[in-house]
């Protein structure tokens, strides 16, 4: 494999194992049984979210009477 990414994971000190090396080797949940059954997945799903935004004057009244500096470590975000 020569991509970049492969490379870069093998310059750090990683190992690449071939696709479907081990796969009976390894139980991932040794108290779970072995099932002969298949299971399809991935299919796709709507997901609907509200978003709510800040009035942008409040935001600033906010802004100007609290300031942009973290009241836990001091980190200034302006």
């Amino acid at each position: 494999i020569k991509s970049k990414c492969v490379r870069l994971l093998l310059d750090q000190g990683f190992t690449i194992a071939s696709q479907g090396a081990g796969d009976d080797e390894v139980a991932l949940f040794p108290d779970e049984g072995q099932t002969t059954m298949e299971f399809v997945e991935g299919a796709a799903m709507q997901v609907v979210v509200n978003r709510y935004e800040r009035d942008r004057q409040a935001r600033q009244a906010a802004l100007r009477l609290h300031g942009c500096r973290c009241q836990v470590c001091g980190l200034d975000m302006a």
